[in-house]
């Protein structure tokens, strides 16, 4: 092991020390299975300051040795850590803001009692170990709180999340029954009641301080416009918001010539209405089709050898759990973490109210696009390719706050998943106008969102100001584009990588073809995508040019800046 990876490995234990939650998360159980962090203010500096010392260790080994390209990403993957860190800690301190801790603690937990890591009845005791010290984590967690008020729409989602996760616990009970020997049950039994005196007492807390709640949540211009900075995005808060009203109008224009071929009115709604018709006829079926449809996406991305699939991945579909639905309208997909033994993934379909709901939220045109996103070749399929490759690619993901904060890093990851559907479609898989139709509500979500996100960062708009246009645009009931903005306002600066990655990833693509020629490989193109796209973008596009064309991201000696 070379110096640089030796220092990193070294420190990577210590952090997980810090943070054993993410240890499990990455797929990472002993000890730390059986180990909770602090859950006070003081916690969240003291992982800034470890950090820091993290990258200042890192970049001193990098500065006497020679570094190779994978070294070079992970270095600068550090640097981009911190910056997240550091300003989710201080210039944005989301830990004080958000009251929110169970959303993350919940599928911690779920990730134990269904990864088959372990004996079942050795991850349920670590399950009930962690439950037994849910009431000190949980009286640590308020004092972040002794001289902040939290935001009201994130106070709420935790009163909703506290409300839901004994039911949650319910759910891991039932399942443990009869595949546990007694004593471990009586012991989960035992820790389940602790917790819930716990979250009782966590619930009247969480209801005292909606009282005394804000309504701002925005970070303001100024603070945004270093976001996009740290981020490398390339672009500032005016062209953001023109790169996404141009994209917007443009697919708006596209939607409606192909409105007007699918249907004799020729609008959206009665094209919507035709799409929905061809529905399944429950939510268990949809269920099936969704596992079907990412069996038959597989099998056409092999046959059409566009990219390597590894020959074993597990992809199921299961619906979503109780205490996790309020945070998920539609669903959400999980999948084996970075250090988990084999290569597996769930998506998980929030159940429908109503009928109606089912049809607009599952058709089977927006199943297959679904899975084009989710499974093959989209997500699924990019972090299989991806589970060789340095854990240090992931580290602006999984370092610095406790509270979820996504955005920072998963914009080449969204890159590829949001470019995969229309992959596969001019690939000639399923090529019908259905499916190009939810290509294009798709898009019109990636760049209408966009706007939003950037508006609802600066404080320039509301939830409220464009549910209406985002539900016009989509074709989503009203509700489920209130929810669609509420997400965007929980995860601040998220939602704009989705249409910026896409945008990103067609210049590197066209970049990497003019460097080359008639020599262009489009599989070996995907493939490197995808082996780097747990990097931030603007970090992916300097390994694929490295690989590729030797241009940009060549192994060089590195000075800290």
């Amino acid at each position: 092991m070379s110096a640089f990876d030796k220092v990193n490995e070294d420190m990577l234990s210590e952090y997980l020390f810090l943070n054993p939650g993410k240890a499990t998360m990455l797929g990472l159980h002993e000890p730390y299975d059986y180990q909770m962090s602090h859950g006070g203010p003081e916690h969240i500096k003291k992982n800034l300051a470890f950090l820091e010392q993290w990258k200042d260790a890192a970049h001193k080994v990098a500065r006497r040795v020679r570094l190779n390209l994978d070294q070079t990403l992970s270095l600068e993957a550090l640097d981009m850590a911190v910056d997240r860190a550091r300003f989710f800690t201080k210039d944005y301190p989301i830990w004080r803001m958000n009251p929110d801790c169970l959303s993350s603690m919940g599928p911690m937990l779920l990730h134990m009692a269904t990864s088959d890591y372990a004996p079942i009845a050795k991850r349920l005791d670590g399950v009930s170990w962690r439950l037994s010290r849910l009431p000190q984590y949980l009286s640590e967690f308020r004092t972040r709180f002794d001289k902040h008020h939290p935001v009201e729409l994130w106070t709420d989602d935790a009163i909703t999340a506290c409300e839901r996760f004994p039911k949650f616990v319910d759910i891991i009970e039932k399942a443990a029954r009869e595949r546990i020997p007694d004593r471990f049950l009586t012991q989960l039994k035992r820790s389940k009641s602790i917790a819930g005196d716990a979250l009782d007492q966590h619930l009247e807390w969480l209801r005292d301080m909606r009282r005394d709640s804000i309504a701002e949540f925005a970070m303001g211009t100024a603070r945004f416009e270093k976001l996009l900075r740290l981020r490398r995005i390339g672009m500032n808060k005016a062209q953001m918001l023109k790169f996404g009203e141009d994209g917007y109008r443009s697919w708006l224009d596209e939607r409606e010539k192909l409105s007007r071929r699918l249907t004799p009115k020729g609008d959206f709604h009665s094209a919507a209405r035709l799409l929905e018709s061809h529905s399944p006829r429950s939510f268990e079926e949809v269920l099936k089709a969704a596992e079907a449809e990412a069996q038959s996406a597989r099998s056409f991305v092999e046959i059409g050898g566009f990219a390597t699939v590894p020959p074993k991945g597990i992809f199921t579909a299961s619906e979503t759990p109780d205490f996790m639905a309020p945070l998920l309208p539609y669903g959400n997909l999980y999948m084996a973490s970075k250090f988990d033994r084999g290569l597996h993934a769930t998506y998980y379909f929030t159940r429908p109210k109503t009928r109606a709901e089912l049809r607009s939220y599952y058709c089977h045109s927006s199943i297959v696009t679904m899975m084009g996103h989710s499974a093959y070749p989209g997500h699924f399929l990019q972090r299989c390719v991806a589970k060789e490759r340095p854990w240090m690619f992931m580290l602006p993901e999984f370092a610095g706050s406790d509270i979820v904060t996504y955005g920072w890093s998963f914009d080449a990851g969204e890159a590829w998943a949001c470019s995969a559907s229309a992959l596969m479609y001019d690939k000639g898989y399923k090529p019908n106008d259905e499916i190009y139709f939810q290509i294009i509500v798709a898009r019109l979500m990636q760049y209408l969102g966009a706007m939003i996100d950037v508006k609802l960062c600066c404080g320039e708009t509301t939830i409220e100001e464009y549910v209406d246009e985002y539900a016009e645009a989509t074709g989503l009931p009203r509700a489920g584009a209130v929810s669609e903005i509420k997400w965007m306002a929980r995860e601040p600066g998220t939602f704009l990588s989705f249409a910026t990655g896409v945008h990103r990833f067609k210049e590197l693509r066209a970049e990497v073809s003019r460097a080359v020629g008639k020599s262009f490989d489009e599989r070996r193109f995907n493939d490197e995508f995808m082996g780097h796209a747990d990097l931030p973008m603007a970090l992916a596009r300097k390994g694929v040019l490295a690989n590729m064309t030797g241009q940009a991201g060549a192994p060089k000696r590195i000075k800290q800046g």
